[in-house]
């Protein structure tokens, strides 16, 4: 998450529900090190700051647990220190956890206890099944009057993890959070772009210079974002890139791109989700035209903002097609329209949410031949997906979908049924539908955090 855990201080939550304990049960080994552990709540009840003191200064493993051995969080201090300042999160709530810390054969513990999630966040997920994935993550929808991110337990269905990016504005619908892959939460807002850690701590905090809108992605450092540009009668888009300080460096419109007609009006593409790949090229879906767009992204490359290939569902398709499909292998209709989501799987294939017919697509392209092979389809809970939705894998590659919404679901690949769904319940009553709450727009499969 690039932050240091060792530079973390240990901030003191004054609600009762915090166990302070300190443990006495130094080890008197005088071949082992002298051990204790404390810690104490945050402002965040899910999330607490354990500090262990060791002698002679050497790194140290936390392990904390419930008394029944699940839900564990193991954090290393791998600095040699004698104070260590260790962040435990992804805790269930008003839940009873045994802290274990182990250091050169020494051992010692402590009890801590969370608290209740405000009312606002209070949340869980009805599951059946087992999912592949530990976590999903989202936008809250039980808070749609606040910018609030969220990470739920897929086998418990509870809320482990919560954060308010900003008191004003919102997430979901046009305003995607992302997930990243330096395990920080990022997203935008109606009139910022934030990013916190995982501690809630600003990484960035940076008011709009453009219309920025849908979507943006985070891969090696630089930050793709969806931007609408209007002028002669027609609303474009466009792909901002930022660089690790919010600054940007290119940027790329589409209305200068070739195959864009003269002459369009009205809201003529409506870019809806960006995706970089591991060489920074960059697929963009057009809701308006029912189309995918690769574009060179690397704002390095004397080739950034080539258009690469045109890949088209169903018409108005204005920017033509590039590719011939082959839709034998699935049922259903010969098209796609009003996608979102379009990404790349670890397996090389091309992922996305046709919100017209509610599945989810896997496609395999032959670039150089210019064809395309429909491969697998799965269904995504409704005949037809509102604003946003989630395809996406996990890491053993299951197919996470969902319209948008509060339900999702999980297929192994080839699986015409779920191996696990889920349903979001607001404990505040919120149904996560309505004028500017789409529910959760779009999940993620969290690995690793």
């Amino acid at each position: 998450m690039g932050c240091d855990p060792e530079a973390r201080s240990s901030r003191v939550d004054t609600d009762t529900d915090t166990d302070t304990d300190v443990d006495t049960d130094v080890d008197t080994d005088t071949d082992r090190p002298a051990l204790g552990v404390a810690c104490a709540g945050t402002d965040n009840v899910l999330r607490f700051t354990c500090v262990v003191e060791v002698d002679p200064p050497q790194p140290v493993t936390l392990r904390a647990a419930r008394a029944d051995g699940t839900g564990v969080r193991v954090v290393e201090g791998s600095a040699p220190s004698a104070r260590h300042a260790l962040e435990v999160d992804f805790l269930a709530p008003a839940t009873s956890y045994t802290v274990e810390v182990n250091a050169g054969g020494a051992v010692a513990a402590t009890q801590l206890e969370t608290g209740f999630p405000p009312l606002s966040v209070a949340s869980s997920l009805v599951v059946s099944g087992t999912s592949s994935t530990p976590y999903v993550a989202s936008n809250h929808p039980c808070s749609p009057r606040s910018a609030v991110a969220g990470v739920w337990d897929t086998a418990t269905g509870e809320l482990v993890w919560y954060q308010t990016l900003q008191e004003t504005g919102s997430l979901g619908g046009f305003n995607v959070v992302q997930f990243t892959e330096d395990h920080t939460v990022l997203g935008l807002t109606g009139d910022t772009v934030v990013e916190v850690d995982r501690s809630g701590r600003d990484l960035l905090r940076v008011p709009y210079a453009r219309d920025f809108n849908h979507d943006l992605v985070r891969r090696d450092g630089f930050t793709w974002l969806i931007y609408s540009q209007g002028g002669g009668g027609a609303l474009l888009q466009g792909v901002s890139v930022w660089d690790a300080s919010g600054v940007e460096v290119a940027n790329v419109f589409l209305g200068d791109l070739p195959r864009v007609p003269a002459g369009v009006a009205g809201d003529w593409t409506h870019a809806n989700s960006v995706f970089a790949d591991a060489n920074h090229q960059v697929y963009l879906s057009l809701y308006t035209q029912s189309t995918l767009l690769k574009l060179d992204g690397d704002p390095a490359r004397p080739t950034f903002g080539q258009l690469e290939w045109v890949l088209a569902g169903g018409p108005p398709a204005g920017l033509g097609q590039d590719f011939a499909l082959d839709w034998s292998r699935i049922d259903g209709p010969d098209t796609f329209a009003r996608q979102h989501y379009a990404t790349l799987r670890a397996d090389g294939r091309l992922s996305l949410l046709d919100n017209a017919h509610g599945r989810a697509l896997l496609l395999s392209l032959d670039e150089p031949a210019r064809t395309g092979i429909v491969e697998e389809v799965y269904a995504a809970g409704r005949p037809i997906c509102g604003p946003q939705g989630t395809t996406t894998e996990t890491a053993t590659g299951d197919v996470l979908v969902g319209c948008s919404g509060m339900d999702l679901a999980e297929y192994p690949l080839g699986s015409a049924v779920p191996a696990w769904e889920a349903t979001l319940v607001c404990d505040n009553g919120e149904l996560g539908v309505g004028p500017g709450n789409f529910g959760a727009a779009r999940w993620y499969s969290l690995h690793g955090w």
